[in-house]
């Protein structure tokens, strides 16, 4: 939810602000925006994608919203590192030790994953 705050108060629009591009398609995202271009202008339109809203709800009546999908944050980081440069981070917070370990064990026991992160846990 970019409407969060952080500890000093800023939300994920705050930060945004100092990026106008990203600032707007946070903004577009949110709101169900999308930017199609036509005959060499843009034009912003409002689009309520009904599939993607199904799939969420669908996900979101099967996953215990109250627990770590940690399924999914592993399939995540798996595409990310497919995806990345081979220079990168990426930054996953947890709400509890016992997910982290998990999620840790899970990454370090595929192959394909072993040899490219490194992992620092910290809690």
């Amino acid at each position: 939810d970019p409407n969060i705050s952080d500890l000093r108060r800023m939300s994920a629009y705050n930060h945004a602000e100092q990026h106008p591009a990203v600032a707007k398609l946070l903004k577009e995202h949110n709101l169900g925006l999308i930017t199609k271009k036509h005959d060499s202008s843009e034009e912003t339109k409002i689009v309520s994608n009904k599939e993607e809203r199904a799939i969420l709800d669908t996900y979101y009546k099967i996953v215990d919203g109250s627990k770590a999908d940690l399924d999914l944050i592993f399939y995540l980081i798996s595409l990310i590192m497919e995806c990345q440069q081979p220079d990168g981070s990426v930054l996953v917070f947890l709400p509890s030790y016992d997910d982290i370990t998990r999620l840790r064990s899970m990454l370090l026991q595929d192959q394909n994953m072993l040899h490219k992160i490194h992992i620092f846990m910290l809690h």
